[in-house]
């Protein structure tokens, strides 16, 4: 088990703002110090979890000195019974998706973060389950095209809203989607007019990234991922795109609105071809959903070959 230690630096207005136009508090004063905010688990009195307590969290004693670790947590997964990426979940298993966020994962720090800069933004108390014909017209409303066959949720960042397509009349929807779109919720910014990260790297980077992290924190709750995913050739190219730029910096660029990436494959002069690979990829992609087909994988691979080699030109 692995134990982080979250130190003063990390908790800087460099590293851990909402993004550049943040209006909350702890992003305007560039100190940001935890919030408080509560979750109520099953059968138990609401959760208060409080900035002061990271330390022990942490594995950490009063005077910074590292301690004896605290007894293995069952995960919610383990204490929900759930076994894979896909059983079906209802309106008040969400709690349970949000609790998902904030437990160990490479993540945790952002979603640590952002609850406790922004308490009142919850996903469970954000999200309204549609039936199909709902949730089309609503889809359309929103991004003004009808949805692809795979899509089984969207977020609406005007309003801070999402909305998720039923898979019965019993309203239930498939765990792993109900966490992508919890996980797309908080991408930056919680709220407003568009998403920068989308509009910066395009469609198949921002749901190819997204499946990462929610593949990322399905995994470390110990859950069998059943295939297919949404978006699995899009996790590819992100996941290549992890290893030619680094996770921080792709993960800083999501949650905290920065261009890091984009700054990086400029400086490196590849950026334009960058821009036209993916580009070209979306359009192809864009003509096969219009046709109700999935994209196949081929029509990435001169993104990924690009990838490659500014890998290895990274490395070298």
């Amino acid at each position: 088990m692995a134990y982080i230690h979250f130190g003063e630096e990390e908790f800087s207005g460099n590293t851990f703002g909402c993004g550049p136009d943040c209006t909350c508090g702890p992003c305007r004063s560039g100190h940001h110090t935890l919030s408080e905010f509560y979750f109520r688990d099953e059968d138990r009195e609401p959760t208060l979890f409080k900035a002061t307590n990271l330390g022990r969290v942490a594995g950490l004693g009063s005077t910074g000195r590292t301690t004896m670790p605290p007894p293995r947590k069952a995960t919610i997964s383990e204490r929900r019974g759930w076994k894979s990426s896909k059983p079906l979940i209802s309106q008040k298993d969400f709690r349970y998706i949000e609790q998902m966020l904030i437990e160990p994962s490479w993540f945790q720090r952002y979603f640590i973060h952002l609850h406790g800069a922004n308490p009142t933004m919850l996903f469970s108390n954000s999200v309204t389950v549609l039936q199909k014909n709902s949730f089309e017209s609503k889809y359309k409303k929103i991004h003004r095209k009808p949805p692809a066959p795979n899509v089984r949720g969207t977020v609406d960042k005007r309003s801070g809203r999402a909305y998720l397509r039923a898979f019965n009349v019993k309203l239930q929807v498939d765990l792993e989607s109900a966490l992508y779109e919890a996980v797309h919720f908080f991408s930056c910014p919680l709220q407003g007019p568009h998403t920068p990260f989308r509009a910066l790297y395009g469609h198949v980077i921002t749901e190819g990234f997204t499946q990462y992290i929610t593949e990322e924190i399905l995994k470390k709750q110990e859950l069998e991922i059943v295939k297919p995913s949404a978006y699995p050739n899009e996790r590819v190219v992100a996941a290549k795109l992890i290893e030619a730029v680094g996770l921080q910096n792709l993960a800083d660029d999501y949650f905290h609105c920065r261009g890091t990436v984009r700054n990086r494959l400029h400086r490196m002069g590849v950026l334009r071809e960058f821009d036209r690979l993916r580009k070209e990829a979306e359009k192809q992609r864009s003509v096969a959903a219009k046709k109700g087909e999935e994209p196949p994988s081929a029509i990435y691979e001169k993104l990924l070959r690009f990838l490659e080699r500014i890998k290895s030109s990274a490395v070298r």
